[in-house]
């Protein structure tokens, strides 16, 4: 072993970049996003690769919009219900997803309620995230102005920087 100017030690032995402290160990948990359609998962693919070579921990994140119901007696009751159903079926699929990509079982799934773009953000500041992968439908002009893009409110929102992948491209079976 040696010590360069700076005085750290080096070995032979191989080190990574995240172990190192160099610039990769900036991206230690990524949290993705996820809606149930292939157009949301596309962004699995870039994100399991980078986490894979920057050994990042995976954040899958499944939002539910709350029930949008005039709460008064019977109909909360009934909204809860729902609620619920909603947030069990949304962790069976983060959960599907999960074995799908070949996830370790350690990788954190969340589910939450409440509007898309808003809690993406939350949960990536609750969870210092150090990067949101998303997807885009890449619209532009009109589209963009008829249905919004949850991608663009989160990129002009967040101080988290994100990663956004083209929806065109579909993902690819990651585990075989």
């Amino acid at each position: 072993m040696r010590a360069p100017a700076g005085g750290k030690l080096l070995s032979n032995k191989r080190t990574s970049l995240k172990e190192a402290g160099g610039p990769l160990a900036m991206f230690h948990r990524m949290l993705v996003p996820l809606d149930g359609s292939s157009l949301a998962e596309a962004a699995l693919e870039p994100a399991l690769a980078l986490a894979r070579g920057f050994d990042s921990q995976v954040v899958l994140l499944r939002v539910v919009a709350p029930a949008e119901l005039e709460f008064s007696g019977g109909l909360y009751a009934l909204s809860r219900v729902w609620e619920q159903q909603e947030r069990q079926a949304a962790r069976a699929y983060l959960e599907t997803v999960r074995t799908r990509c070949g996830l370790p079982r350690n990788t954190h799934l969340v589910v939450e309620m409440g509007t898309a773009p808003t809690t993406i953000i939350a949960t990536a500041v609750r969870l210092s995230v150090s990067l949101i992968v998303m997807s885009t439908h890449s619209r532009s002009g009109v589209g963009r102005l008829l249905y919004g893009s949850v991608a663009e409110a989160v990129v002009r929102a967040t101080t988290v920087p994100v990663l956004l992948a083209p929806g065109r491209y579909q993902t690819l079976t990651l585990a075989e």
